[in-house]
């Protein structure tokens, strides 16, 4: 009963434009950009949107018909970035003219803590706006802002970073290389590498770091990005924390 009193009181507070209640569930940095785009994406009548960091830090938009269609605020101020104030700036689609210095000040407000999402409904009466910014664009111009390399280049350069350790690349090219002072044979990788693929298939991204131990010590890195997987044996146990370090260095893209 409680939930239907909720339900009808909700409905009642979106006909008398009442602002709906804060978000109370934080969003952490990894999630935040996907859940804003969310509520953007997921928003017809005009509301002002607010992603809110834990340190203070805001940026608000106005949105209508899932369309960003003015800056409401950015605080503190300095988080814009644009010769153009931002409220004052029109809200198009257009990397360079809009999307940049927005997708940029909403990954300065994300930085490394979680945010809230608040929502508030607005007055109808918003004129002088222009078509608006395509929410469904959000997440696309934050990676272009961000300069991510493919992931083709990623595996590509951790493949490189070894040429004197037994490694090998597959998925979307098979290839193995084996120096000529390393113990191991492609027989090890083929087997090695059927097994690490059966547990892939659902994954987009997938770091892993191992350790065997035995008369010849081993330690195993293996990357796989979107498609394109590297594996690193490194067989001197001096070359092990190097190894593990560069694939570390890789977590920020994934």
């Amino acid at each position: 009963m409680s939930e239907l009193s909720a339900t009808f009181q909700g409905i009642i507070d979106s006909i008398e434009g009442k602002a709906p209640s804060p978000a109370t569930i934080p969003h952490s940095p990894e999630n935040a950009v996907n859940a804003f785009q969310s509520v953007l994406s997921s928003t017809v009548l005009p509301r002002r949107i607010t992603a809110r960091a834990e340190n203070g830090s805001r940026l608000s938009v106005v949105v209508k018909n899932r369309r960003v269609l003015k800056i409401a605020e950015v605080h503190p101020p300095e988080l814009w970035d644009h010769e153009t104030p931002a409220q004052e700036i029109k809200c198009v689609s257009d990397y360079e003219a809009f999307a940049h210095p927005f997708v940029s000040t909403l990954t300065k407000v994300i930085g490394g803590e979680p945010i809230q999402i608040d929502q508030a409904l607005i007055d109808d009466s918003i004129t002088g706006t222009g078509s608006g910014y395509q929410s469904s664009m959000l997440a696309e111009h934050v990676e272009q802002s961000l300069d991510r390399p493919s992931a083709s280049s990623l595996v590509d350069g951790f493949f490189n970073e070894f040429p004197t350790m037994a490694r090998a690349r597959f998925g979307d090219e098979n290839s193995v290389d084996i120096p000529s002072a390393s113990n191991l044979k492609p027989e090890w990788f083929d087997v090695n590498i059927d097994e690490i693929q059966k547990t892939l298939p659902d994954k987009d991204a997938d770091l892993r770091f191992l350790v065997l131990d035995g008369e010849t010590p081993q330690a195993i890195a293996m990357i796989w990005f979107k498609g394109s997987g590297c594996l690193v044996t490194a067989e001197d146990q001096t070359t092990f924390e190097s190894l593990e370090k560069s694939l570390n260095d890789l977590r920020q893209y994934l």
